[in-house]
């Protein structure tokens, strides 16, 4: 059973997945502009403070669920010396 509970945990299955999401960037990218210039008015300050915060907290969470050997923390997705 914790097999079976393995194959679908999220962390499990975007470990599993590394190296072959990077081909989706460019269709989130559009995605998200898309979006941006099908807004009617320009997005208030509030909105661009909720996306730093979520950002942040991305990262947070990237840092802190990373690999213990480092190999995938927030220092290598940045590129400085591990």
């Amino acid at each position: 059973m914790p097999e079976l509970l393995r194959l679908f945990n999220p962390l499990e299955i975007l470990a599993r997945q590394r190296g072959y999401l990077f081909p989706w960037v460019p269709v989130c990218l559009a995605f998200g502009i898309g979006i941006y210039f099908a807004l009617p008015v320009e997005p208030a300050g509030g909105a661009y403070a909720a996306l730093g915060l979520s950002v942040l907290a991305m990262l947070a969470a990237a840092h802190w669920l990373g690999e213990g050997d480092g190999r995938y923390s927030l220092r290598s997705c940045w590129c400085l010396p591990v």
